[in-house]
């Protein structure tokens, strides 16, 4: 069994270095340049610290930019590595798929949209911008929730329930209790990043063991 364990800390190897060697350090030095969790304003977000320089200064824009470009991508890319080794196939099964895809593109839509006018001045903007980011971020909700679902009935392990309860409430924190639009932000996304983490590896142990199982079987049926 050890071999399996091999196998799994290998396909997994990119998603763990990604999440503490690029994510991480990128909060690390929004904090550090903006000090969003102590920021007297709690309503500021990414999208004001790109498009308003007064907010985030001339490299304001760098900061929302990287953040959809390392973001969007890798939370769909770790939504189809999911589907690729539960081993679910056809069409209905890769729609949660489309709805990771789906919620992406609304919060890059969302974060494109020109947001460096008050909203009595661009009422129209503003609430395209912030439609496009809300219905983003419940589309992700979603898709993580689905999963987590879908992994009960599989499992039948109620603990991932209490799972999920930990990350209802941390996404509860960040934005109630902390009261900091940008800190909910990044630690949604950091949690998302982290559930699917924790998903993608709970499946890949649960199939290197069913494999195994198998063909240990099948050998000692021959």
């Amino acid at each position: 069994m050890p071999s399996h364990k091999k196998q799994v800390c290998k396909k997994l190897r990119f998603q763990l270095i990604y999440i503490w060697a690029v994510i991480a350090p990128y909060i690390y030095i929004l904090e550090a340049t903006y000090d969003i969790i102590k920021h007297p304003d709690p309503m500021i977000t990414l999208s004001r610290i790109g498009w308003r320089t007064q907010v985030g200064g001339p490299r304001g824009a760098l900061f929302l930019f990287a953040f959809i470009v390392l973001t969007c991508p890798f939370m769909v890319y770790q939504v189809w590595f999911y589907l690729k080794h539960s081993g679910r196939k056809g069409q209905r099964s890769w729609r949660i798929l489309y709805l990771a895809i789906a919620g992406a593109a609304f919060v890059a839509a969302g974060a494109a949209m020109p947001y460096n006018k008050k909203v009595t001045e661009a009422p129209i903007m503003h609430a395209l911008h912030n439609g496009f980011a809300v219905i983003g971020a419940l589309l992700t909700v979603l898709t993580v929730t689905l999963i987590l679902i879908q992994i009960c009935r599989e499992t039948h392990h109620e603990i991932i329930l209490v799972f999920y309860g930990l990350f209802a409430a941390s996404v509860y924190y960040a934005y109630t209790v902390l009261i900091n639009a940008a800190v909910f932000q990044v630690g949604l996304t950091f949690i998302i990043f982290i559930a699917l983490f924790y998903i993608n590896r709970t499946v890949l142990r649960r199939n290197l063991k069913k494999n195994y199982f198998k063909l240990y079987g099948e050998g000692v049926e021959r």
